[in-house]
């Protein structure tokens, strides 16, 4: 691949134009602008070789060193603010589409883990394991093969499975094999992302589900470990933190009905319990 092609590969990637539904590449290249926050439009997961990078997930500080995997899923933010000279890494982009379409066969093992655990350090035979599989899958990218993509899937299923042992190992708490709450549980999370504008209580999304509030609350809390409220105001936390620094020329005001609340000092009172400080002074401090 030329360094035009590499680029041109580089803006449909940042711009949300990706051609295939998977792309796989070894550059240091492919991440967001150096301390530049990138709201993600696919589903991302990283092999790291050597080197190392600092930098945030959804506002809370990361370390990406030497062995680790990490991903970042859809509509979720990320940034770098330092990347060590000798960094590199294995990065495979999947588009939301095909991402969902993993999860609905079943191959990305549990959901929440995603969220649980967006960074993991491996040695010896898994980190093996793990680089051959997705150099593999950068090969099946590429393919016209027609079975290619349920090759991906097949591979996307060993990838995940070691991913689950390490986070069983690592996690043993929320090691729950209820397949069917797990399905709950991604259900409900798409809503939040497609609905946290219209309802922030878990009551409306319980209703989608055709479930009783009190049921699915306990559902919710004993798949994930977290209750269902703080899912919901976790993912509004984010977009509000992306929404006040990347849409300036909004009030705080105009940027609370954006998000759901019906007037800005609710929003500010939500800010503050969560973050310690006014939406105001974070837009202020970044």
């Amino acid at each position: 691949m030329t360094e035009y092609e590499k680029e041109d590969v580089y803006r449909q990637v940042m711009e949300g134009r990706m051609k295939s539904d998977i792309l796989v590449i070894e550059d240091v290249l492919f991440m967001p602008p150096m301390n530049e926050e990138y709201h993600s439009m696919y589903f991302y997961f990283g092999l790291c070789k050597s080197g190392y990078t600092l930098g945030q997930y959804d506002y809370h500080d990361t370390y990406f060193g030497e062995g680790n995997i990490c991903w970042l899923l859809p509509d979720h933010v990320m940034s770098h603010r330092y990347v060590s000279p000798d960094y590199s890494a294995i990065s495979v982009f999947i588009t939301k589409s095909f991402f969902h379409e993993l999860l609905m066969k079943g191959v990305l093992g549990k959901y929440h883990y995603l969220f649980t655990a967006p960074i993991l350090h491996l040695e010896g035979h898994e980190y093996k394991v793990m680089e051959y599989s997705l150099r593999l899958m950068g090969c099946l990218a590429m393919s016209e093969n027609p079975k290619r993509s349920d090759l991906i899937a097949s591979l996307c299923q060993i990838i995940a499975t070691l991913g689950d042992h390490f986070i069983r190992n690592n996690y043993p708490d929320l090691s729950r094999p209820n397949k069917l709450h797990e399905e709950l549980f991604e259900r409900f999370y798409n809503d939040v992302i497609n609905h946290y504008h219209e309802s922030h209580e878990v009551s409306f999304y319980a209703k989608r589900l055709c479930l009783t509030p009190k049921y699915f609350a306990t559902i919710i809390k004993e798949t994930t470990g977290i209750k269902a409220s703080e899912w919901i105001n976790r993912y509004i936390l984010v977009e509000a933190k992306w929404m006040l620094n990347h849409n300036r020329q909004k009030s705080v005001q105009q940027i609370a009905n954006m998000l759901g609340f019906s007037e800005q000092a609710s929003f500010s009172r939500f800010f503050k319990q969560n973050e310690g400080i006014s939406p105001s002074e974070f837009r202020e401090k970044m």
